[in-house]
């Protein structure tokens, strides 16, 4: 999935057009090196890092602290939104009109 949205394609149009061979590359070459979404979030986590640790509150933190970790498993009815919210505990006062 996270392939055909660096690539700007649903998981169908990916699954049509792309041989089996190719993707196995393409997932080789994801495990050695980071697709860029996922690079950006690494960057993101370490610029946070940094600053935590520059304002004294990060004594026992790291990279992965910082990066949000949606499980695999997640029902199909949550949204990636949805689960963010729930894993940084966000609950606005106001719920949207």
């Amino acid at each position: 999935m996270e392939l055909a949205l660096h690539l700007g394609m649903t998981v169908q149009e990916l699954t049509d057009s792309m041989l089996e061979s190719e993707l196995n590359q393409w997932a080789n070459y994801a495990r050695r090196i980071p697709l860029p979404f996922k690079r950006m979030e690494i960057m993101l986590a370490q610029v946070c890092l940094l600053i935590a640790k520059t304002m004294g509150g990060a004594k026992q933190v790291g990279v992965t602290d910082f990066m949000l970790a949606i499980p695999e498993d997640m029902p199909a009815n949550v949204t990636r939104i949805e689960a963010a919210r729930k894993a940084f505990g966000f609950n606005p006062r106001k719920p949207k009109a």
